[in-house]
């Protein structure tokens, strides 16, 4: 496998904001995102094999994220295998891309899907219908970076979404910029969109970690 870094730090983002983890970040992505904070993880990385990765992590702490790049773009069935053997809980990030690409195949990513603890799913298209299937997962939550509250209600015009998925909406301000985060707070939103975002802010930057 291709990886960037393995590291420990707070998880700043999505359902698990606030805890401790190991991140396994992982090299190659092919979207390419010009707002990328992670650009330096788009290609290239050191080689490893799985279970030297599971090795670097070099204490107690039960939880690990596996990132990127987009950790999709390689096979995760090893890795994702010897840290469920050893009883970690696992979180994956990914914008969602491989899920709806081989959602027909039958791959391994949805095969072993329920060994995910959790998956936070970022999208970069505009097309959420593209997702109806990882609506449904109990283990799936969506994240969402945002510019403006008109972004968030173009996310719950989408019927698929609103009647689809149950959990909460993470909402993340374009490059933590506290101003997005501030009209987001003075916007009169529905309670039926108020009820179901949660503000997702970087905890980690904030506080200054990797």
């Amino acid at each position: 496998m291709k990886y960037i870094e393995v590291f420990k730090s707070y998880q700043g983002e999505g359902p698990w904001m606030g805890r401790i983890c190991w991140f396994i970040r992982l090299a190659g992505c092919s979207k390419r995102c010009p707002f990328c904070d992670q650009k330096e993880a788009w290609k290239g990385g050191k080689k490893a094999k799985p279970i030297e990765l599971v090795q670097m992590i070099t204490d107690q702490t039960p939880y690990v994220v596996i990132t990127g790049g987009e950790p999709t773009e390689q096979n995760l069935t090893g890795l994702l295998t010897l840290l469920k053997q050893r009883g970690y809980k696992v979180q994956l990030e990914t914008n969602g891309e491989k899920f709806i690409e081989e959602e027909s195949l039958w791959s391994d990513l949805w095969m072993h899907i329920d060994w995910f603890d959790c998956i936070v799913v970022s999208p970069k298209r505009d097309d959420l219908d593209s997702f109806h299937s990882l609506f449904r997962q109990d283990n799936v939550y969506f994240k969402f970076l945002v510019k403006s509250p008109d972004d968030i209600y173009k996310i719950f015009e989408n019927v698929s979404f609103t009647q689809l998925y149950k959990k909460p909406a993470y909402i993340q301000p374009l490059d933590g910029d506290p101003e997005i985060a501030k009209a987001i707070l003075e916007e009169d939103f529905p309670p039926c969109i108020t009820k179901r975002i949660i503000l997702s802010p970087q905890l980690h930057k904030l506080l200054g970690v990797k």
